[in-house]
């Protein structure tokens, strides 16, 4: 399907591993994430899924972007991403993506992020 997906940090927390070893956790809400466009070889040179994660007031979001987000027939959001295209699963623009959708459970995964500082 995808190849990855949009979230936001929600806090630290700890883990027990079986030997009594705590490890430090992030917590993360990954997605659901709405596919706001879809790139093929023939239109775009690549195959790519863009897609958009949270919700912003429309007031907050140039006129630009708005026709994006109508085109896609999804709400505005606050973080727009892309992802390479994994699979031949048919994905449709406004098709809301879950992280079950994306990972399994035991999957190591790269996480990148913004700091504040």
């Amino acid at each position: 399907m995808l190849s990855g997906l949009i979230g936001i940090k929600l806090g630290m927390t700890q883990v027990t591993e079986a030997t009594g070893r705590v490890r430090a956790a992030t917590v993360i809400q990954l997605g659901p994430c709405a596919v706001t466009q879809l790139k093929t070889a023939a239109s775009d040179g690549y195959d790519a899924v863009q897609v958009g994660f949270g919700r912003r007031r429309v007031s907050r979001v140039s006129s630009a972007l708005r026709g994006h987000y109508a085109k896609a027939e999804v709400a505005p959001g606050l973080k727009l991403g892309e992802f390479e295209r994994r699979g031949e699963a048919e994905l449709k623009l406004g098709q809301s993506i879950a992280a079950a959708d994306v990972f399994k459970p035991g999957d190591l995964v790269d996480v990148a992020g913004t700091s504040k500082g």
